[in-house]
């Protein structure tokens, strides 16, 4: 009898012990698993990003090298353009549009002249030094290492503000958008200061100015960081065209006040300002 009580007993507590593994996990085993989970996505999710941002990336580098020597051919090909020297020369000899002289000699297709990132028409930089060697670049926000993509970047942060219905409350915003997107401004490179007072001076970096018909353009002083550096400008880059002020060396940081710019509505107001504050022309 005592035995069977016993027996009766162990069965119980195995039953007993079959209902606790039916009921499953308990809230405290959830909480721990949805907490790993979370750790995990916030881990993947942005490495994942990451990844199909750079792969997007390499995907315009590998078209806009394409497009180099699709445009080296019809440079080589094409009596139009094998004397042009500089972009103005080379808009002129292409009826303006030089993408579509292209697709239309058969040198590239439709597609090739568009920015798979950012699904935009390439802007074209274009000049042949003096010893002769020709030197195009494609440009887009995603070569954010040239100048003119540096400036497409800005522009682009601009034009972005615009599509969602609002503006940048301050130019100096727009300068640290810029910033905090790469990290830095853009180095001043020697390509733009051969030649002037600043030559082998102390290194400026490239800050965006937009006119207020919405046109981009550059000044540079000797500081990075994401403020607006007094508004002082030492090298002025508009529209293709760079001006330095020499007796802005000695200042400060270099350059003197640009905030006269905010009045300016267009390139050709800018240049024509420019040279009434003192800035002159270097290329």
């Amino acid at each position: 009898m005592r035995r069977w009580i016993k027996l009766s007993g162990d069965t119980e507590m195995k039953e007993h012990r079959r209902e606790q593994k039916k009921k499953g996990f308990t809230l405290v085993e959830v909480i721990v698993v949805l907490v790993i989970i979370g750790i995990l996505m916030a881990i993947l999710i942005p490495a994942l990003t990451g990844y199909i941002s750079k792969a997007k990336t390499r995907s315009c580098e590998v078209r806009r090298s394409s497009m180099q020597r699709y445009f080296k051919a019809a440079y080589a090909g094409e009596d139009a353009l094998r004397d042009c020297t500089d972009i103005v020369e080379l808009k002129q000899a292409a009826g303006q549009d030089i993408l579509g002289y292209m697709v239309e000699h058969g040198y590239c297709e439709e597609e090739d002249t568009e920015c798979p990132v950012y699904h935009q028409k390439y802007d074209i930089d274009f000049f042949v030094e003096a010893d002769g060697k020709m030197n195009i670049d494609f440009i887009c926000p995603c070569n954010e290492t040239s100048l003119g993509g540096y400036l497409a970047l800005a522009k682009n942060f601009y034009d972005g503000k615009l599509a969602d219905g609002s503006k940048y409350n301050d130019r100096k915003d727009l300068i640290e958008d810029l910033y905090n997107k790469r990290g830095s401004l853009l180095k001043v490179s020697s390509q733009f200061t051969k030649g002037t007072a600043y030559e082998g001076g102390k290194e400026m970096y490239w800050r965006p100015y937009y006119l207020n018909d919405g046109t981009m353009v550059m000044y540079a002083t000797n500081e990075n960081s994401a403020t607006h550096a007094q508004w002082r400008g030492a090298l002025m880059y508009v529209d293709g065209k760079v001006y330095e002020l020499p007796e802005g060396v000695k200042e400060k940081p270099y350059g003197k006040s640009i905030s006269w710019l905010s009045t300016v509505g267009s390139y050709e107001e800018a240049d024509k300002m420019l040279q009434e504050k003192g800035y002159q022309l270097v290329k």
